[in-house]
């Protein structure tokens, strides 16, 4: 078993070696695109959005759980937020969001299916209410990356691949509207080389048992610094689009599909401690394993002194209001199992066991 689960990626040196001079292929099938771009940061291709969709009134719905990246953008813009909530299975409706609209009368809408599931069934009436109401539409398939349901019609579509791995960088921006305008031509060169510092150190204290943990962790926060402290939008680096373009999709896929099935296939989930996802669809790659948990921090807790690191997604954003209950459970009682391609069934029974031990 590896020396800890969870936290950040890591990069071997045979991963830095490994080039491609093709063009990356996108996470998704991209049907009517009229023009794409690949940046450093999700958060700045939201912001190339909002820079250029022409919208006349600054109001966006938006989701009520979400990431404080997703939301910085608009706020930097002078958006008015409103806000479309999630019941405790992370599911709404399109009904729902078309009468926020309507109420709202907001000029864009922003989306996102939760960790790889579908959970806006019926989104295709939204986009079309949306197309038919000069509404601008904006996916983030951040973590519906690589599963197999047909992504939106949307105007503009958003995604984030650091999340599933050890890039140093790396966001995409589809238009299906219009040519995109201001597309970034530098990288941040100083990010990609703290990050690949970062990624290599923690590299041989996993795999060569090499160096001391502190290490490799103050390695993340300054690359982490470098990356908060981005004041303009940066082109994707070079290494990030070799990696892309090597990575084992096939891999990703398979492995992430049968780790999340072997925590669901546990039969002792209980009233405290619970999947947020009772199936796995097929098609469906998850992100995580997300669980609703009573006391999320002592859990959290007794993981990490097993060397198993869960992470809150996400802590509340600061500008965000009071919700409804379901939506202010998650953000105060979900947790999420590491469940990536890193992993095998024997690292999903340590957490299993573990998990067991903290309920006995």
């Amino acid at each position: 078993m590896l020396r800890e689960i969870g936290s950040n990626f890591w990069l071997s040196p045979e991963d830095m070696g490994n080039s491609s001079k093709d063009r990356p292929e996108y996470p998704s099938a991209w049907q009517g695109a009229v023009d794409s771009v690949w940046l450093s940061t999700c958060r700045s291709a939201i912001k190339l959005v909002l820079s250029q969709c022409g919208v006349e009134s600054r109001v966006a719905l938006v989701p009520a759980y979400t990431c404080e990246t997703v939301i910085a953008p608009f706020v930097e813009c002078g958006y008015q937020l409103v806000y479309y909530e999630v019941n405790q299975e992370l599911m709404t409706t399109g009904k729902e969001i078309i009468r926020l609209l309507e109420k709202s009368g907001a000029s864009l809408f922003l989306f996102h299916h939760y960790f790889g599931f579908k959970t806006i069934s019926d989104i295709g009436s939204v986009i079309e209410y949306a197309k038919t109401h000069d509404i601008v539409t904006v996916e983030d398939c951040t973590q519906s990356m690589y599963s197999d349901f047909d992504k939106s019609s949307s105007d503009y579509e958003v995604g984030s691949i650091r999340k599933w791995c050890g890039v140093p960088d790396g966001a995409y921006l589809v238009s299906r509207r219009n040519p995109i305008h201001g597309k970034p031509t530098s990288y941040d060169c100083e990010l990609e080389e703290s990050m690949k510092e970062a990624e290599l150190a923690k590299y041989h204290y996993m795999v060569n048992w090499e160096g001391e943990k502190e290490h490799f962790l103050d390695l993340y926060r300054k690359a982490k610094q470098t990356l908060d402290h981005q004041t303009k939008a940066y082109a994707i680096s070079p290494l990030s689009l070799s990696l892309q373009m090597n990575l084992d999709k096939d891999h990703l896929k398979r492995q992430r599909r049968a780790n999340f099935s072997h925590l669901l296939s546990r039969s002792s989930w209980s009233r405290s401690i619970y999947p947020i996802f009772r199936d796995l669809p097929e098609g469906v790659v998850p992100l995580y394993f997300p669980i609703w948990v009573a006391n999320r921090l002592s859990l959290q807790s007794h993981l990490a002194a097993l060397a198993t690191y869960c992470p809150i997604i996400w802590p509340k954003p600061s500008v965000c209001p009071h919700f409804g209950i379901s939506t202010e459970s998650l953000y105060d009682h979900m947790l999420c199992i590491p469940i990536d391609q890193r992993y095998g069934l024997e690292e999903m029974e340590y957490i299993v066991q573990n998990i067991n031990d903290y309920e006995c």
